[in-house]
């Protein structure tokens, strides 16, 4: 693939009509700082087919790289610098961090099981990707040309931001 930058992640999540909406400013800010670095921390991923495997490394580094980076200090100071609901901050901050943890430390296992779990299903991968994707990255899907690289520059939601079950 050829070079990708975090500005070209960035500026294709900032197109996108859910970020958009429903992130705050001040989340925007946050989250970019962590989405510079993403072509580096994915480098052995980009060239790969989108997969719901792919998918879900690439996903997976992006949410180390932020729990080992102070994404969620940053984000809890951010949203609620006062705390909330008599929960101060330092506790939500440690509370994010320990369920975070938590799941990452299960990500293997995650991984390793996706493909099982999808057999058994009786659901095909591609109707479960496609699915989940717009209509830009359902075309470069439907094509075979759909990366990992070229996720992020059609739908990067799918990588860097939470995803609402459809």
């Amino acid at each position: 693939m050829a070079t990708l930058t975090g500005q070209e992640i960035w500026d294709a999540l900032s197109k996108e009509p859910a970020f958009k909406q429903q992130t705050p400013e001040c989340v925007r800010s946050i989250l970019r700082k962590f989405i510079d670095p993403l072509p580096g921390l994915l480098a052995e991923q980009l060239d790969a087919p989108v997969t719901i495997l792919s998918m879900t490394e690439a996903k997976l580094i992006f949410m180390k790289h932020c729990l080992q980076n102070g994404f969620m200090n940053e984000m809890s100071a951010a949203q609620y610098p006062n705390g909330v609901d008599g929960v101060s901050l330092e506790e939500i901050v440690a509370m994010g961090n320990d369920a975070l943890g938590a799941l990452l430390e299960s990500s293997d296992e995650l991984a390793s099981s996706i493909a099982e779990q999808i057999a058994n299903s009786g659901v095909r991968e591609a109707q479960l990707i496609a699915k989940q994707l717009n209509p830009a990255a359902r075309k470069e899907f439907r094509s075979g040309k759909l990366t990992i690289g070229k996720l992020l520059t059609v739908q990067p939601s799918l990588i860097v931001l939470e995803q609402e079950k459809k």
